[in-house]
């Protein structure tokens, strides 16, 4: 699965637990951007989401990044 951050920034979405990648959405009909947990047998969705957005408050890049690539979603071709 090819990951949507830059080299630098999948590094260090790795060792903090997550990786960006596109996934196909079906009532979308489309791929989309998504995070997944990476390196745990299980997750919890919210509890993660919860962590990148803390660590974006606090200007971590690799955090701002994920949620950049997030935000293009609602937007088809970006």
């Amino acid at each position: 699965m090819p990951d949507l951050l830059s080299t630098e920034d999948a590094a260090e979405a790795l060792k903090l637990g997550w990786i960006v990648t596109e996934v196909y959405d079906i009532k979308a009909k489309r791929m989309v951007p998504c995070v997944l947990a990476a390196g745990q047998q299980s997750w919890d969705r919210e509890a993660l989401m919860q962590k990148i957005a803390t660590l974006a408050r606090a200007r971590a890049t690799v955090a701002v990044n994920t949620l950049r690539v997030l935000a293009k979603q609602g937007k088809p071709n970006a």
